[in-house]
C-alpha cells in the first residue's frame, strides 16, 4: 500500500470514528461560554494570549456540537472588578451563557459574586482558593499555593531530618510577598511540616531595606523563603538575598517572579538562588500557541495564560457534550476524559474544586 494511500485511509477512519463520538454524545448540546480576559491595560499581552488559546479550543471543539451551539464570547474586563461583574452580568442576563472564564483575581474578585448568585460554573486563574471556598460554582484553574509551599517544606523537612544531629528546634523559614488573601494559604501550609514561618509583607509605597532583612533572617537559620505572589518588589528582593551574603534558597510562581522583564532587571548571581514552580504544559501546545500568535517566543505568562484558558473551555465544552449542562458536578466527573487533549498536564479537580495538575519547576540558566 502506497503512503498516499495510507494517508487517505487514516483520515477516513479519524472522520468516521469522530463522526461516532459525536453521535454517541448526543451531538446536538450546547454551549455559551463567556471570557473575561484583560484586553486592554497593563496585561493586555495576557489577555491577547487568553484570547488566542480560546480560538485554538474552539477550533477543534466545534466538530462535536451541530453549527452554532458552541459560543464563546470574549468581553474586556479593563482589570477592574466593577467592569468585570458587570460584564458577568451582561453576559448571564443577554447572552444566556452557561460558562464562564475569569482571568486576574483583582477582576474574579467581582465576577465570582455574580456567577454565583445565578448557579453558573466560572473558572478562575487565580491562586486564590478562597474564590473556591467561597462560591460554590467557582473552579481554580491555576497554581495551588498550599500545594506548592508545602512541597516546599515538606522537602526541606526531610533533607534537615537526615542531618539532624546538632540542629536546632524549631525549623524556620520565611514569607515575603504582597498583603493578599491567598497568601496565608501558603505561609499555613508550610506551617504544617513543623516550620516556623517568619513573615514580611508589601507596605504599599514602602521598600525595607533587604540586604539587612536577609542578612538577619540567614542568623536566624531561616531554611528557604517562599513567595507567592511575589513582593512587588521583588527584582530588590532576588538582588539582596545575593548581595547580602545569604543566599536562602528562594521558591516562587515561574509565571510570576520569572517573567521575561524581572529576569531583564536581575543579575544572574542572583538567580541562581531562585527555583520556581508552575504548570506542566504539554510541548504541542506551546507549539501551537506559537503559531496561533505568530511569534516563536513567549513568555512564560502568556503560555500560561493561553493554557488556562484553552482547558478552561475544553472542560466545559465536554461537560455540556456529555451531560447535557455544564454543570459543576459535570465537570468535575468528566475532567480526566476531555473531548480533546489538555494544555495542561493534570487529573481533573480535588473535592474543593481546585486544579490537580503536575508541577513543572524552572531554574533560570
Amino acid at each position: 500500500m502506497n503512503n498516499g494511500l495510507k494517508t487517505v485511509l487514516g483520515a477516513a477512519i479519524c472522520v468516521a470514528a469522530l463522526a461516532f463520538l459525536v453521535a454517541s454524545q448526543g451531538g446536538a448540546r450546547t454551549l455559551s461560554f463567556g471570557a473575561i480576559l484583560p484586553l486592554s491595560g497593563a496585561n493586555e499581552r495576557v489577555g491577547k494570549a487568553e484570547e488566542a488559546g480560546l480560538s485554538i479550543a474552539e477550533e477543534k471543539l466545534e466538530m462535536f456540537f451541530e453549527e452554532g451551539n458552541l459560543r464563546v464570547l470574549v468581553r474586556d474586563s479593563e482589570i477592574s472588578p466593577d467592569v468585570g461583574a458587570s460584564v458577568a452580568k451582561d453576559l448571564v442576563e443577554k447572552e444566556n451563557i452557561n460558562a464562564l472564564f475569569s482571568s486576574m483575581s483583582v477582576v474574579t474578585a467581582g465576577v465570582s459574586e455574580v456567577a454565583r448568585e445565578n448557579e453558573v460554573p466560572m473558572f478562575y486563574d487565580s491562586c486564590n482558593c478562597g474564590f473556591a471556598q467561597a462560591n460554590p460554582y467557582a473552579l481554580q484553574l491555576f497554581l495551588d499555593p498550599r500545594k506548592e509551599c508545602k512541597q516546599v517544606a515538606e522537602d526541606f523537612y526531610l533533607k534537615a531530618s537526615v542531618s539532624a544531629i546538632g540542629r536546632e528546634y524549631p525549623l524556620t523559614a520565611a514569607y515575603v510577598g504582597q498583603e493578599v488573601p491567598y497568601a496565608n494559604f501558603c505561609i499555613d501550609a508550610v506551617k504544617e511540616t513543623e516550620f516556623s514561618v517568619l513573615v514580611e509583607k508589601d507596605v504599599e509605597g514602602i521598600a525595607r531595606p533587604y540586604e539587612a532583612l536577609f542578612t538577619s533572617w540567614k542568623a536566624q537559620g531561616v531554611s528557604f523563603i517562599v513567595s507567592i505572589p511575589p513582593s512587588a518588589y521583588i527584582v530588590e528582593i532576588l538582588e539582596a538575598n545575593e548581595t547580602s551574603g545569604a543566599q536562602i534558597p528562594f521558591y516562587c510562581a515561574a509565571s510570576q517572579c520569572l517573567t521575561d522583564d524581572i529576569v531583564s532587571q536581575v543579575s544572574p548571581e542572583a538567580l541562581k538562588n531562585v527555583t520556581a514552580f508552575d504548570f506542566q504544559i504539554r510541548e504541542e501546545f506551546i507549539e501551537e500557541i506559537q503559531l496561533k500568535i505568530g511569534k516563536k517566543i513567549l513568555s512564560r505568562d502568556e503560555i500560561v495564560g493561553a493554557a488556562v484558558a484553552h482547558d478552561a473551555l475544553v472542560y466545559a465544552a465536554t461537560a455540556a457534550s456529555r451531560c447535557g449542562e455544564a454543570s459543576v458536578a459535570c465537570i468535575q466527573k468528566n475532567a480526566t476524559h476531555p473531548l480533546i487533549p489538555l494544555a495542561i498536564v493534570s487529573e481533573g479537580f480535588d473535592e474543593g474544586r481546585i486544579l490537580k495538575y503536575t508541577t513543572a519547576y524552572t531554574t533560570p540558566k
